[in-house]
């Protein structure tokens, strides 16, 4: 996975698009510090954290039970 950027503006919900370089989502934020008149923040991704693997475990069969 790359890096990527994300735009926040103040009292906004949690931001959904992905910038694939700090300079597009610098002129998002711009635009939109202009036209709401509200604060924006550059979000940059830094770590990520997934689920490896999941582990099954069979379960004994009734005829196989004491």
């Amino acid at each position: 996975m790359n890096r990527f950027w994300m735009v926040y503006l103040d009292g906004g919900s949690a931001p959904t698009f992905q910038h694939l370089s700090r300079r597009a989502a610098r002129d998002e934020a711009e635009i939109l510090c202009k036209k709401t008149g509200k604060r924006a923040y550059v979000l940059e991704a830094t770590e990520t954290c997934a689920l490896k693997a999941v582990e099954w475990t069979r379960l004994k069969e009734e005829e196989e039970r004491p």
